[in-house]
């Protein structure tokens, strides 16, 4: 997967405050962060395309319902993202 395709997650997470783009992996379609990450309640977050605005997900800031360590995932093909707990 080319770099400039690639998915990241940027947002107030670790207290980057939008500014530090989040690697993320892919597998069958389904990206995940490579690490995972303590994500406080109220914590807000988007994913994008290739350090970009032009693709980012969800339309308005994913906000963290509940506190707890995750993983961030996307679905690339419907645009859902989602928290996966970390084991």
């Amino acid at each position: 997967e080319e770099v400039a395709n690639a998915f990241t997650v940027i947002g107030d997470i670790n207290g980057d405050t939008w500014s530090v783009d989040l690697e993320m992996a892919e597998t069958d379609g389904v990206w995940k962060t490579v690490e995972a990450y303590e994500l406080a309640e109220g914590t807000q977050f988007k994913v994008r395309q290739g350090k970009s605005w032009d693709v980012a997900y969800p339309a308005d800031n994913f906000v963290v319902e509940t506190a707890g360590t995750y993983y961030i995932q996307l679905d690339a093909a419907s645009g859902e993202v989602s928290l996966v707990p970390a084991e």
